[in-house]
């Protein structure tokens, strides 16, 4: 009898830890819905798991300071951020530094030409691309989802500034600094509470 329930023991032990693994590995909820969407910097897209050939370089090119569970890296001007578990990229952000007016206006178009018109501009220091499954979300369905309290996004583009946009560009304004990250609210909320 006994050696019946160390049997029995022993299996269910084992089907627990190999559940709890497969758990564990899984990608944060939403990750397929935006890998579909492919947004992305430099060829790393959110959503998307890093190939293996992104890993290894990855390994060669850590940045300190990432946050728990993930770990970050710089490929050329782009840092990736990625699940330590299912290397997963979470995010993509780029910085910049010392811009005068003509430089912003010219990453602000070549950020139209990959992104397409902005969805909202907030503050004159903030431009966001909006992505709901379907695409990216235009300005008046944006606005009209907005008054209807129904603003349901998967994933964001975001440029932040350090001073108003339209007073650089037109020279008002010393150099500025400015900020653009890829993420998904949705798959970072998963993945902070898996953890």
């Amino acid at each position: 009898m006994k050696n019946i329930f160390l049997k029995l023991f022993a299996v269910c032990f084992s089907l627990l830890c190999s559940v709890s693994t497969i758990f564990a590995l899984q990608a944060p909820a939403g990750s397929e819905t935006v890998a579909k969407l492919e947004v992305g910097l430099g060829g790393y897209l959110v959503g998307e798991k890093l190939q293996a050939t992104q890993i290894e370089y990855a390994q060669k090119n850590l940045v300190e300071k990432s946050y728990q569970g993930t770990y970050k890296f710089k490929d050329q001007d782009v840092f990736i951020v990625a699940d330590q578990e299912n290397n997963l990229v979470l995010a993509l952000y780029q910085e910049y530094e010392d811009l005068n007016g003509e430089q912003l206006k010219k990453l602000i178009s070549t950020l139209m030409l990959d992104f397409g018109e902005p969805t909202t501009i907030a503050h004159d220091t903030m431009i966001y691309w909006f992505y709901n499954q379907a695409g990216k979300i235009s300005e008046e369905s944006y606005l009209d989802a907005k008054k209807a309290g129904a603003v349901k996004q998967v994933l964001m583009v975001k440029l932040r500034t350090d001073q108003e946009i339209t007073a650089v560009m037109a020279g008002e304004g010393e150099k500025v600094g400015a900020y653009l990250m890829i993420s998904s609210e949705m798959m970072l909320k998963s993945f902070l509470a898996s953890k």
